[in-house]
């Protein structure tokens, strides 16, 4: 089932590929959902927390945790938002710097799968060439 989200834009920011089969990479994409990775950023130590929603009547998001065997039922198209929070980690306490928000498109396309990055909103300081390296590096 194609999971497409009707207000997608029709101009991505970014489109690039990845070498993993539309299932494969769909897996990596849910895999993503509730982790977290630390980056310095300056003399900083940064968390970013992941959230991952898919697609849902071509109307709305719903998380990806919600949806008993989403990776066993999508097919061809499958529209996701990812929401990145970021937060400064000192030693005294966290403090939330940003949220950024992003629609990612997942098209088959044979033994690879085509992406198309797309920035919701204009809140934090973040690309789409960050998220590609995200997801990159979570399908390797």
């Amino acid at each position: 089932m194609r999971r497409i989200y009707h207000r997608f834009p029709l101009k991505a920011d970014l489109a690039f590929e990845i070498a993993h089969p539309f299932a494969e990479a769909v897996r990596c994409i849910v895999g993503l959902n509730n982790s977290h990775i630390t980056e310095k950023k300056g003399d900083d130590l940064v968390k970013l927390h992941f959230v991952v929603d898919v697609a849902e009547s071509k109307t709305r998001f719903e998380p990806v945790d919600r949806i008993p065997g989403l990776c066993d039922t999508v097919s061809e198209v499958a529209d996701f938002r990812i929401t990145l929070n970021e937060t400064l980690l000192t030693p005294a306490r966290r403090v939330p710097l940003s949220e950024n928000r992003f629609l990612l498109r997942l098209q088959d396309s044979g033994p690879r799968c085509e992406c198309f990055a797309v920035k919701d909103g204009t809140a934090g300081d973040m690309d789409a060439m960050h998220l590609k390296s995200y997801v990159m590096g979570a399908c390797e």
